[in-house]
């Protein structure tokens, strides 16, 4: 039985937003209370490190099965760890997809052995192609948290109207992909002056619009929970803040690629700047930020999609969509909203720990409080860094606009049910 004590350390506690400098102790895989006699301890001095609940990335691609030559459930879950994060939701576009129990018990017993809480989506199509319902019944019945399509967007309301029906029945979250692929048509980036500069086609901000407006009435019309996966426009955020005004069940989540990038950073045919959806204006931008400060944005998630090197070479026509987040994602996101003081330290844990888990339903990563379970993330504050050669990675892709990026806060090691891991 593991009983830590860990010494000196700043505890964040992001639900009651309480900052205390104290020692922390664990027995087994719960936080407990000062014991009288600390006999039988391991010792670890945490001085000038700060300790928070478990960080939660409730969007990330381990690849496998399928892609395996990309990433895998393990070297995803050393990727996870060294970026602090104790608990990641899986994306269902696997190849086959998780749209059967067969393959939620697959991802089950892969990851059994990880330090790391996985869980994965079920989809909800079947075969993500948007023709026919997911069993979503069965598929909650072998413990999927959320139903998802991501990487594709089911266009046929009366399907997705009937889909809703069930998650709400079921009490579990539909986490969509609003990019609406006919007004997406072939675009690569942002449709605007830099698209026209490069010469490529763009992504329109209004294929994202119009799917995040269908799904707002869908939400109300069902009482479903929608939550918005990597929003990027200045016009999903006003649709998703008049929603919320409204009472409506919608969430929505930013990437911290959205947070720290526009389409004026692309650097020419650069495929490891193109994303799904694209890096917006300098104005979408500052909307996006603007939203995670009013809570209309209350959770941050990486959308870690792992590529290869001969994949991403291709440029950005040829190249695959998407790049690798979790290990630069505190970095930025701390730098960005807490070192620029744009909020607390607490206030940032919140969209990383309490919020997503409230999305999950998930009863841990909220707080520190005595006979929680030990999953922390500990971290260096004060620490500058940065990623100065792709080799750093723990992924086993390297496909990251973020290499030589200054960062701020460095992931120092991570507790899962009370085992102490330092990186």
């Amino acid at each position: 039985m593991a009983k830590l004590i860990l010494k000196n350390a700043k505890l964040v506690d992001p639900q009651s937003g309480e900052i205390t400098q104290d020692d922390l102790y664990i027995s087994d895989d719960k936080i407990i209370e000062k014991p009288e006699f600390d006999i039988g301890f391991e010792s670890i001095d945490l001085s000038d490190k700060t300790i928070l609940p478990g960080f939660i990335d409730l969007h990330v691609h381990f690849r496998e099965p399928g892609k395996e030559e990309a990433e895998t459930i393990e070297t995803g879950t050393a990727s996870a760890t060294a970026g602090g994060f104790t608990s990641v939701l899986l994306m269902g576009n696997t190849t086959p997809a998780m749209d059967s129990p067969k393959q939620i018990e697959f991802i089950k017993e892969k990851s059994k052995n990880m330090p790391l809480d996985i869980m994965t989506v079920g989809c909800l199509t079947m075969n993500r192609d948007g023709k026919q319902i997911a069993p979503l019944r069965e598929l909650a019945e072998a413990g999927v948290p959320a139903f998802s399509d991501d990487g594709s967007t089911t266009v046929d309301t009366g399907l997705m109207t009937e889909a809703a029906y069930i998650a709400a029945e079921l009490n579990k979250p539909i986490v969509e992909h609003a990019l609406h692929p006919e007004l997406a048509g072939n675009g690569v980036i942002h449709k605007g002056v830099v698209s026209a500069k490069l010469g490529v086609p763009g992504i329109s901000s209004k294929a994202e619009a119009v799917i995040i407006e269908r799904d707002i009435l869908l939400s109300e019309k069902t009482n479903a929970h929608i939550h918005i996966q990597h929003i990027s426009t200045a016009e999903g955020v006003s649709l998703i803040r008049d929603a919320k005004k409204s009472g409506i069940k919608v969430s929505a989540e930013l990437t911290p690629h959205h947070l720290a990038l526009c389409d004026e950073d692309i650097p020419g045919n650069n495929a490891n700047y193109k994303m799904n959806p694209p890096i917006r204006s300098a104005k979408d931008r500052e909307c996006l930020v603007q939203g995670v400060l009013d809570g209309t944005i209350e959770t941050l998630a990486t959308d870690h999609a792992p590529h290869t090197a001969v994949e991403k070479a291709k440029g950005l026509i040829g190249g695959p969509f998407g790049i690798t987040g979790l290990e630069t994602a505190i970095g930025i996101t701390y730098k960005l909203l807490v070192a620029n003081k744009l909020m607390s330290v607490s206030q940032w844990a919140k969209l990383w720990t309490v919020n997503p888990a409230k999305i999950l339903k998930l009863k841990y990563s909220q707080n520190l409080y005595n006979g929680s379970l030990a999953n922390l993330t500990i971290v260096d504050e004060n620490m500058d860094w940065m990623i100065s050669d792709a080799s750093q990675f723990k992924s086993k892709s390297k496909n990251s606009p973020f290499i030589k990026y200054p960062m701020t806060c460095k992931p120092y090691a991570t507790i899962y049910k009370g085992s102490y891991r330092k990186w």
